[in-house]
């Protein structure tokens, strides 16, 4: 589980599906916040969890556009995750469809709002359809890890 204490994990079972849902003010502006989700060439810096390499990404951020996320174990094995984007709502919100390489799963979605507060931008981002308790648990602590590198990545601009 993360160690942020601005990071607020929850499984929200009310849909008959688990979900991971964490918060984290992020100390930049909706537009900048925005903006890096959107960088393919910056994201590979801050989308992975700290002890691994960049990660390779291609966005094609539209309605309907593609991405792929290759994510890299230390050894060099890459691991692709792929999607579409549902929504894409400059500087609000951004969705998209995900789906791991070698998953059993059904394709999930991750749903990100920015929200601007008093010292810079709420990110609120969930994680839908996911199988189980176990996958939301993984899944909480991945994207906590991405969250804190990401705002790392902010607060050093």
């Amino acid at each position: 589980m993360p160690t942020d204490p601005s990071a607020d994990p929850s499984v929200d079972s009310t849909a008959g599906e688990p979900r991971v849902s964490l918060r984290r003010v992020m100390v930049a502006t909706p537009r900048q916040v925005f903006d890096a989700w959107t960088d393919a060439a910056g994201m590979g810096a801050w989308l992975r969890a700290p002890t691994m390499p960049p990660s390779a990404c291609a966005l094609d951020v539209r309605v309907g556009g593609a991405l792929r996320i290759v994510l890299y174990a230390p050894d060099g094995q890459g691991y692709e995750a792929k999607g579409e984007y549902r929504v894409v709502d400059a500087p609000r919100a951004l969705a998209f469809t995900w789906l791991s390489e070698g998953s059993e799963h059904r394709e999930t979605i991750v749903t990100l709002e920015f929200t601007p507060r008093a010292v810079g931008t709420e990110v609120h981002l969930t994680h839908d359809g996911l199988p189980d308790a176990r996958s939301v648990e993984e899944h909480t602590e991945g994207w906590a890890d991405i969250l804190g590198q990401f705002a790392a990545l902010l607060e050093s601009r």
